[in-house]
């Protein structure tokens, strides 16, 4: 009984799911610095940053082991912890927590295999199960909380405004199929990748790539390529031969098509982020692309049609069975969370438009009974009085619902953050907030000290929505 703290980890499958996900975190952190333009405060980057970058690149260069998961974790640890309990300028989304929870089950997993004396096939195996479970809960959930009355609402719906940004992000003819796609057809597209990923691997990975290709094209390049790394693990044990063999002998007819697929895209893009990330993105994109057509091509006629490429949905040894249905049924629950109560954040409902609190409810299928409690951590701005002066004043701040105050719900956290903006700006106005039951009327807010200790008081976290509407329906925001 003992752990191999250098071996590398199973066998070809882990290797390419560990490495593409090591290519994600670095994606990540070049989305978060792109957000600084060309004037990137390198020399206040927290450290944790570097070393999580330098984790990664390990990870990517010299493949999977037990000491290089553990260390990616501690790194990712030091960065995540201030995020998510803190504002820090240097900001990743809440949702890349899912880059701490999968290397530490990866970690544990192995560890425990290891420590059974058990066979290389074995790691392997619990690595892509935990990858592929990750996927059809991740994917599973995202389509159910769409399922509400405002994503299908096309004024608000994400599934209308996002593919929009699409003509405005890069200079291509997109066809209207895409561009003006009702919101129903983006959520049975994203429901249908799991059910096929399932019954028919090959067609499940083909639309998997194209559907989320095209969402990361407008932002969320750094998660979207999670996702489809995820996915990556229903490739066929077998694959791997034929995707090496293909990349190997076609090698030159893919670098000429990657190098006029990066020209064409530096050529038509004119969204706001680095073209660097998207250019990152796209080229793992292509590489993906490439892979599975060349799975596919070597294998005969239904072949393809599998059931979980021919690996079972749990292990067939007992405590390695138990561990897996203890991680399953924490996902499942880590998805309804929204619906419970207990939070928002990495339960994989963003852009879904979701709704799930004492204002407003909009979920069709999970019903507002399932609530285990009977308040939520919001703290209501019921009204706004301010002179036509301050209004202007207040207009003219950047991006305005990310920094101001409106009638609205808003995160303790988000709203004093807001108010200390509001104060540097020199902003005056009152406010009319509730809390649960409490009332109070704040006059000049945000030179207010009573307000900004009365804020303070409420609970501080980060796992529900900085701001939601007054009412509804309820805009787009991740």
């Amino acid at each position: 009984m003992q752990l191999h703290w250098t071996r590398p980890l199973g066998a070809w499958r882990s290797g390419f799911l560990w490495r593409l996900f090591g290519i994600c975190v670095l994606l990540s952190f070049l989305h978060a610095l792109g957000g600084f333009g060309d004037s990137v405060p390198w020399r206040f980057v927290p450290s944790s940053v570097y070393l999580s970058c330098a984790a990664a690149l390990l990870l990517v260069c010299l493949g999977p082991s037990l000491l290089r998961l553990i260390l990616l974790t501690l790194c990712l640890l030091a960065y995540f912890i201030p995020v998510m309990t803190e504002w820090v300028w240097f900001q990743l989304s809440e949702e890349f927590g899912l880059f701490l929870v999968l290397p530490v089950l990866g970690f544990l997993l192995t560890a425990t295999v290891q420590l059974r004396n058990g066979t290389r096939d074995e790691e392997e195996a619990m690595q892509v199960l935990l990858f592929r479970w990750a996927a059809l809960l991740v994917l599973t959930f995202a389509c159910l909380h769409k399922i509400n009355a405002d994503f299908f609402d096309p004024k608000v719906s994400c599934g209308v405004l996002l593919p929009q940004q699409l003509s405005q992000w890069w200079a291509v003819p997109f066809p209207k199929v895409i561009l003006q796609a009702p919101p129903l057809a983006s959520m049975l597209l994203e429901g249908l990748i799991p059910f096929f990923l399932i019954l028919y691997p090959a067609l499940g990975l083909i639309l998997g790539y194209a559907f989320l290709g095209l969402v990361g094209m407008i932002g969320p390049a750094p998660f979207t390529l999670t996702v489809m790394t995820l996915i990556s693990a229903f490739f066929d044990d077998k694959d791997g031969e034929a995707m090496a063999q293909g990349m190997r002998r076609h090698r030159n007819i893919l670098a000429v098509l990657m190098l006029l697929l990066l020209a064409l895209s530096w050529k038509t893009y004119r969204g706001p982020q680095w073209w660097a990330e998207l250019a990152l993105y796209q080229a793992a994109v292509f590489f993906l692309f490439c892979g599975t057509f060349f799975a596919v091509r070597r294998a005969p006629a239904g072949a393809t049609i599998r059931f979980l490429g021919g690996l079972p949905l749990l292990p067939s040894q007992a405590l390695l069975r138990g561990m897996m249905i203890l991680l399953v049924m924490g996902g499942i629950l880590n998805g309804l969370a929204p619906y419970l109560g207990w939070k928002y954040r990495l339960s994989f409902a963003m852009l879904s438009n979701l709704r799930a609190d004492q204002t407003r409810w909009n979920s069709y299928i999970f019903p507002k009974a399932m609530a285990l409690r009977q308040d939520d951590p919001f703290i209501r701005i019921l009204n706004v009085d301010m002179t036509p002066e301050e209004r202007a004043k207040l207009t003219a701040l950047p991006d305005p619902y990310h920094h101001a105050v409106f009638p609205g719900l808003f995160s303790p956290m988000s709203l004093l953050d807001r108010l200390n903006t509001l104060k540097e700006a020199g902003i005056h106005m009152n406010v009319n907030a509730q809390f649960q039951d409490e009332k109070r009327l704040f006059e000049d807010a945000a030179f207010n000290e009573e307000c900004r200790h009365w804020v303070a008081q409420k609970p501080q976290n980060k796992w529900f929505q900085e701001w939601l509407t007054a009412q509804g329906p309820q805009l787009c925001i991740h």
